[in-house]
């Protein structure tokens, strides 16, 4: 990271450390499968980056300081449309959820994540059709060379 920074230039850095968004899609695929759901974040983890350390320790090894480490909250919205919305909802997965429906092994795996997905975030549902996800809180963190 170091490396490609120019001397006077700083790395801004934003991960997420609390996303209840990745708890709908671990229930939405815990349905789907009917048991505990394979290891749905493997190839890309939104909060492997959770605990500080996992951040700071190669930040540190890569010879930067941090300048500024401060959190936020962020809320996510869906379409509208229904289709649209049930599709931005289960984004994250919908690969796997393709997979699974091909293979034929879990039944309709697509109409058992729509389901799923309207009956988990009937709540959180407005009048429009929307839907709002409960913020997730992320990290910002600014770091320049030592």
């Amino acid at each position: 990271m170091k490396r490609v920074l120019k001397p006077d230039g700083v790395l801004v850095v934003t991960v997420w450390k609390e996303m209840p968004y990745i708890d709908l899609m671990t229930d939405i695929m815990t349905e789907v499968l009917a048991d505990s759901p394979p290891l749905v974040w493997e190839a890309i983890n939104p909060l492997s980056l959770s605990e500080p350390t996992n951040l700071n320790v190669p930040l540190a090894e890569a010879g930067l300081t941090l300048v500024e480490d401060t959190h936020g909250s962020y809320s996510f919205t869906t379409s509208t449309d229904p289709q649209v919305a049930w599709k931005m909802g289960v984004i994250p997965v919908w690969s796997v959820l393709q997979e699974l429906q091909a293979s034929g092994e879990y039944g309709d795996v697509m109409r058992k994540a729509k389901a799923a997905f309207e009956r988990l975030t009937a709540n959180a549902r407005g009048a429009d059709g929307v839907v709002t996800f409960p913020p997730g809180t992320y990290r910002l963190v600014v770091a320049k060379p030592c």
